[in-house]
């Protein structure tokens, strides 16, 4: 092996950009081994490619440079320490991609099942597994949906905070009494229970649904008489509905389906 790299071939050696030599010597973590003091042109050498393969794993798996540096300062850079906090840090990775994936393998279910009852008309029994939802009460009844926007966002967060992971669009609660309001509620879905006291659990079961168009972001007005208008039929003294968004392969804010599920009495 050659004694000397120049900047070229040693970032060759591992298939990255000289920029990327460049700002790690800028930043400090790693120098070269020499600069010609006539040409200024930066050598490296074998030895260094142990510290590169270092730097380009704590970059892959997100550790600061900046903490790699403190190892280096204290003299620890092959410490035990340093690599089980790599493995931490790469655990806690592998944790967040798998929640990743588990969304995204429930929203090509919701899509494959959806696809099943698409364009139903009138009233029909679907089947659901076993939901659980974070809600919080909706009271505007105005026309401004700024309210509706900051529930959707604050629930989303809170259920991030708690490691819930939430998913798919927000929906809307609503219970009525002889087909007038008494309560409603935005939700939020969330794939991990925690038995957490603030958690709705709707256990599995088949409920009465029917589907309705909306056109973009509707106000709490608008979205109650709709519902009333679609379960008037509906002779319960008390019901709770349910309405979420039908997520399909064609989903789009503008125009949407939303499925209108009658879960029964009084679950809040």
């Amino acid at each position: 092996m050659k004694e000397y790299f120049t900047i070229s071939e040693f970032a060759n050696l591992r298939n990255i950009n000289i920029n990327s030599l460049r700002y790690y010597e800028k930043i400090g973590v790693l120098h070269p081994f020499k600069i010609d003091a006539s040409t200024k042109y930066r050598y490296y050498s074998a030895e260094q490619l142990l510290m590169l393969d270092l730097i380009l794993l704590c970059t892959e798996i997100g550790i600061p440079l900046k903490e790699l540096k403190d190892y280096q300062n204290q003299g620890n850079l092959m410490s035990r320490n340093l690599f089980e906090y790599s493995r931490k840090i790469a655990e806690q990775k592998m944790k967040e991609i798998q929640l990743g994936l588990d969304k995204i393998e429930y929203v090509l279910n919701c899509q494959a099942i959806n696809r099943k009852y698409a364009d139903k008309r009138g009233f029909y029994e679907r089947a659901f597994p076993e939901r659980h939802f974070i809600i919080k009460k909706w009271t505007d009844n105005s026309e401004n949906l700024q309210e509706m926007k900051n529930i959707n966002a604050s629930l989303f967060l809170d259920a991030e905070k708690k490691d819930m992971n939430p998913i798919l669009p927000f929906g809307i609660i609503m219970q009525f009494r002889q087909n007038v309001l008494i309560d409603s509620y935005i939700y939020c879905e969330v794939l991990e229970n925690l038995s957490n006291q603030d958690i709705l659990t709707i256990p599995a079961e088949s409920f009465l649904c029917k589907q309705a168009e909306t056109s973009g972001w509707v106000s709490r007005d608008q979205l109650i008489n709709l519902v009333q208008n679609e379960i008037k039929e509906i002779s319960d003294n008390e019901l709770t509905a349910l309405i979420s968004s039908m997520i399909l392969d064609n989903y789009a804010i503008e125009r949407n389906t939303v499925e209108i599920e009658i879960i029964g009495d009084f679950l809040i």
